[in-house]
């Protein structure tokens, strides 16, 4: 019964410690995300707006349909093809998807916890294990998440700081 009640205890700590901790993180994430975003977005629109201007060129130059309809196709592709690398740099340089990423897994870290903890309030000696399992995985992940943002991941005295027992 002590175990189960540690563990349980143990899992409360983790999530408060991650819940405490979590709005230093969400700026970080969002500038991420904006800085991927927009420029791949800036570059979509410059890139249709040239295509569409060298199309009208074209088509009131020469006024011939195969060309236009080759023109709409190259312009699309190009615009397909500077987006993308665009993308990919922006990607490469702020990494907001991956810090989504890393976000969405500390989400489900902690969901995890949640039911463990729940399936540990039976006393199961195999669901404790696997409790305390799920709480070190949250933890891990969690500083490898504040990590990935270039911030000081919390340390784990943290967890003892956090965490204050209802019965006291």
């Amino acid at each position: 019964m002590d175990t189960r009640t540690n563990s349980i205890a143990y899992a409360q700590r983790v999530k408060d410690a991650i819940s405490a901790d979590t709005s230093r993180t969400t700026l970080p994430v969002l500038s991420a995300l904006f800085k991927t975003l927009v420029l791949p977005l800036i570059v979509f629109v410059i890139t249709m707006l040239i295509s569409g201007y060298m199309r009208v060129y074209f088509d009131m130059q020469f006024q011939q349909s195969t060309l236009n309809t080759l023109t709409a196709i190259s312009t699309s592709l190009l615009i397909l093809v500077f987006t993308w690398f665009a993308f990919r740099w922006s990607q490469a340089r702020f990494g907001g998807l991956s810090a989504f990423g890393e976000m969405i897994r500390v989400v489900g870290g902690v969901r995890a916890l949640e039911l463990a903890v729940a399936s540990a309030s039976d006393g199961d000696a195999e669901a404790i294990a696997i409790l305390h399992q799920s709480a070190d995985d949250a933890w891990q992940t969690y500083k490898d998440f504040v990590a990935h943002l270039g911030l000081t991941p919390p340390s784990d005295s943290d967890l003892n700081a956090v965490y204050t027992s209802p019965e006291n």
